[in-house]
């Protein structure tokens, strides 16, 4: 079955979408290309790996397709430890806070919600509010995450900028494995000694 998650559902089918276009496969929008169309074959949607993935974890890697028992359904999710609010934008930074907020939902199944600040401040304020955490992810020093959050009237634990841990904002360059190591790093870092 899909991802009844209508935000996780609408990222993953838009990446789907935006990999078609761009490279002309739907290329698992949650795994990094290699560039050898040969190789690559095996992360097209339904990737080779989803079955195995499903029966283990309960859900594909990306998230997209679930097994019917599986928990961290909209109807059976418990209340997360952590909630991730990821920037909006377009550039390489805010793609980055998103993807990372992506995998580690995937790393750390019923552990983080990531949500995206595109959201409406109330769709927000549920879905972060019951987080006994919550993680702000901004892509630059512009914030636009940590200014959605406060007008939903939240406040995060903790406050992470992309390009405060040394990457740099480059217009529209692809983000690269290695950035999104390093957020993930400071999320887990950081996020384990909030309040």
């Amino acid at each position: 079955m899909l991802n009844p998650d209508a935000d996780v559902l609408d990222r993953v089918i838009k990446g789907l979408a935006r990999n078609e276009e761009k490279f002309g496969q739907r290329y698992c929008p949650c795994r990094l290309r290699s560039r050898d169309e040969e190789k690559d074959k095996a992360i097209i949607c339904p990737c080779i790996y989803h079955k195995d993935e499903i029966a283990k974890d309960g859900h594909c890697h990306c998230m997209l397709y679930y097994r019917k028992d599986a928990r961290g359904t909209v109807e059976g999710r418990e209340r997360m430890t952590y909630a991730l609010v990821t920037c909006s934008g377009i550039s390489n930074t805010g793609k980055l806070t998103t993807q990372a907020g992506m995998l580690l939902m995937q790393r750390k199944p019923g552990m983080f919600l990531c949500m995206n600040c595109k959201q409406s401040a109330e769709t927000l304020r549920i879905d972060a509010g019951g987080a006994e955490r919550l993680i702000v992810l901004d892509g630059c020093t512009d914030c636009c995450a940590t200014k959605k959050l406060t007008a939903a009237g939240l406040v995060p634990d903790v406050h992470i900028i992309a390009t405060e841990l040394g990457i740099e904002k480059n217009g529209m360059a692809d983000v690269k494995y290695d950035e999104i190591e390093t957020v993930i790093r400071a999320v887990m870092t950081k996020g384990s000694n909030a309040p």
